[in-house]
């Protein structure tokens, strides 16, 4: 199996698998990144679905939407009127979900660096299909897109 970076930017995406499998580590990945990878392999595999008890629910991006990446997408910073949403969602009872287009394992690390833990429902990778009646531009204008100007 091979174990790719969930940082934004990082250049070991850059590599075709073999080149990958020839590394005997990846300096920019932590120890416990590979640990929790090696240990996500071990979790048997669902025999229910997971039931987000919730009939409003806030999904919410991480990357340029959570944290705003600097020009050369080495550094970030926190979007803190996204962050502040989050919140506001949560005092009302309803869900958040927070995903990734980077994975679930990146969506997971700016939770905890962004100490949001308490406030989010699900942390998941960003959906890549979905089959739906309606298309996209349709299900996306009845639902309330949101984006808002950083403090």
């Amino acid at each position: 199996m091979i174990i790719r970076c969930a940082a934004f930017g990082c250049p070991c995406n850059n590599y075709s698998d073999s080149e990958l499998k020839s590394w005997f580590n990846f300096p920019h990945i932590s120890n416990n990144l590979i640990q929790i990878a090696d240990a996500a392999r071990e979790i048997p595999t669902m025999t229910s679905p997971v039931i987000l008890k919730a009939d409003k629910t806030l999904f919410v991006d991480c990357d340029f939407t959570l944290i705003m990446w600097d020009e050369n997408k080495t550094t970030w910073k926190p979007h803190n009127a996204h962050i502040n949403l989050i919140k506001r969602f949560h005092a009302r009872g309803q869900k958040v979900v927070v995903w990734s287009a980077g994975g679930w394992e990146w969506a997971s690390k700016v939770v905890s660096e962004l100490k949001l833990e308490t406030y989010v429902s699900l942390i998941m990778a960003k959906p890549e299909w979905w089959v739906d009646d309606l298309p996209a531009e349709e299900v996306l204008l009845k639902s309330g897109h949101i984006y808002l100007k950083d403090e």
